[in-house]
């Protein structure tokens, strides 16, 4: 049998029965026969109840084992300690598949996140190359409304003084054709008075007026003066006195209107320049909105930048190389190892259990350690694993690791 890649524990084990952390995970079974050796002892020990599994039937043919050993030695305490090792098959750089597989992904993890960056830093530059167009439209279109209510302000004013109302033009005809009228006997003035809304409803008509001017024209001489001064003059009479009382009322519904117009002037300026307020407060926030959009790219720009030069340096081949070593590091040869305590009556007691690795020169450290060895003892029989990394998966997924392992 070759000589194992790693050496055995020191002649003075990790004697587990000296810490109070190790658990005896095994009752110790007593061997039948006298003069065996400590490792035949230990070999015959049943791990079963049913006394039909020894440890020499469960540690045998392991597909796993490229080489096996046993030694026996005295501990501190006089006690004999037998010890199991397995050189494990591909434990010389068994991480190499894992650390080869962490390159592979952090190049393109890193690769990804780097496209991810630079296309953030071109959005950036980007926008600040066009500069935020549909912010800069809103603005103009401020600016030319803002120009619309100036010229109206500079057109119409801000102070109350009115344009005169289709209303106000038409009560001032009205007046100037009452005005006309200079006497009470002018037929054609009252003709034209009747065609007023305001006559109409005194049911005065030219036409009652004509008739009874024809009808005065065929009395005698001497009854006309009596019938005029009765049928015509008496009416006429009035008539003017409701003219001159229509022309007083159109002329206080025109002063009336003046001062409506007046106050909707003021008011309207007023509106004007409430608008043009309004609109150049709009505007000084779309300003600053700009320049925020602006500023918050430049930053964009700069934190990319910055990432990007992180994550070249993190993710240069080299950095990611030496991050791989530092996390699946090289090892020289691994072993797993199993340790039993036989006493002077024969019994032996499985008390350690580990996965040991060579670091370089011989130097050697515990890559896993068994909390439970017997457990893990155990599991060795239903184990098809031909390599170290698949076994200690397979034992991972047996149970927690902090049940079984640490």
């Amino acid at each position: 049998m070759k000589e194992p890649l790693l050496p055995h524990l020191n002649k003075t084990p990790k004697n587990p029965m000296a810490k109070k952390h190790l658990l005896i995970a095994f009752a110790a079974v007593l061997v039948s026969g006298c003069g065996k050796s400590p490792i035949d002892m230990v070999k015959n020990t049943y791990l079963d109840g049913a006394r039909t599994t020894t440890v020499a039937n469960a540690l045998s043919n392991r597909p796993l084992c490229g080489s096996t050993k046993w030694e026996t030695y005295k501990d501190d305490k006089g006690r004999a300690v037998v010890e199991y090792l397995c050189d494990f098959v591909g434990g010389n750089d068994f991480n190499g598949e894992r650390r080869a597989n962490y390159i592979a992904n952090q190049t393109k993890d890193y690769s990804g996140f780097l496209a991810s960056e630079r296309k953030r830093l071109e959005d950036a530059q980007a926008r600040l190359h066009e500069d935020f167009p549909e912010i800069k439209e809103q603005i103009q279109k401020i600016d030319a409304a803002e120009n619309r209510t100036n010229e109206a302000i500079a057109l119409q004013g801000t102070s109350g003084s009115p344009q005169k109302t289709q209303r106000m033009l038409a009560l001032e005809g009205t007046l100037k054709k009452l005005e006309g009228y200079s006497g009470p006997y002018n037929e054609q003035r009252m003709l034209e008075l009747y065609l007023s809304n305001a006559l109409k409803e005194e049911g005065f008509g030219a036409a009652t007026i004509e008739v009874k001017m024809a009808y005065m024209n065929r009395l005698p001489p001497e009854k006309r003066a009596n019938f005029k001064a009765n049928e015509i003059d008496t009416q006429l009479k009035r008539l003017h006195s409701l003219l001159n009382s229509v022309r007083k009322s159109i002329a206080q519904d025109i002063e009336r209107e003046a001062r409506n117009a007046e106050w909707e002037s003021r008011q309207a300026g007023q509106r004007r320049l409430d608008v043009l307020q309004r609109m150049k407060a709009q505007r000084a926030d779309l300003v600053s909105y700009l320049e925020s959009k602006r500023e918050s790219a430049r930053q964009a720009m700069a934190s990319a930048e910055s990432d990007i030069k992180k994550l070249e340096e993190q993710g240069s081949k080299e950095k990611i190389e030496r991050d791989a070593l530092i996390k699946f590091p090289v090892y020289n040869g691994a072993a797993e190892i199993f340790q039993w305590v036989v006493n002077k009556d024969g019994e032996a007691t499985l008390v350690y259990g580990e996965i040991q690795t060579v670091i370089s020169k011989g130097k050697t450290e515990t890559f896993l350690k068994y909390n439970r060895p017997g457990t893990v003892l155990a599991r060795v029989m239903q184990s098809e694993a031909k390599e170290m990394m698949e076994y200690v998966d397979e034992l991972r997924g047996y149970a927690i690791v902090d049940m079984l392992t640490r």
